[in-house]
């Protein structure tokens, strides 16, 4: 394959938006990314063999240091441009149920849980906040159900 086709190559992306529960309230786990400068949610790239869910779990570790319980739904897409090449990113939904003090990549990120609508705030793509806020009508609705 040549450079030019592989520049217009869509990467295929999955994540997760981590949730836990505290009572009536929801709260997310949102991570900086690289840099430190931006709020997201962890994700990385569907590597050949890799479902999107197993990348979504996988990032979510190495990532954000936490481990839990992925529903196999996409709740959220978005799609991005870096260094000029086309990403497209699945989110998948993930109950923590366990949280690490020491993960792959701690010295370079940050983590905060916050409730959803600070969230919502804190994440500048649309497509991360358009997420949260599906998430939460989902859990809103499991919990009337």
């Amino acid at each position: 394959m040549d450079d030019r086709s592989d520049k217009t190559r869509v990467i295929r992306q999955a994540g997760t938006i981590p949730y836990r529960t505290r009572g009536r309230r929801i709260e997310i786990l949102l991570i900086t990314n690289g840099g430190r400068t931006r709020w997201i949610v962890p994700k990385g790239t569907v590597e050949a063999g890799q479902s999107a869910e197993e990348a979504a779990v996988l990032e979510t570790w190495e990532e954000a240091g936490v481990a839990g319980r992925l529903e196999p739904i996409v709740i959220g897409s978005f799609a991005y441009s870096k260094q000029g090449r086309r990403h497209h990113v699945e989110l998948f939904p993930l109950l923590v149920t366990s949280v690490s003090d020491v993960w792959p990549e701690m010295s370079q990120r940050q983590r905060c849980w916050t409730p959803v609508q600070e969230a919502v705030r804190r994440v500048r793509r649309r497509g991360i906040r358009m997420g949260v806020e599906a998430l939460l009508e989902r859990l809103s609705v499991q919990r009337v159900a």
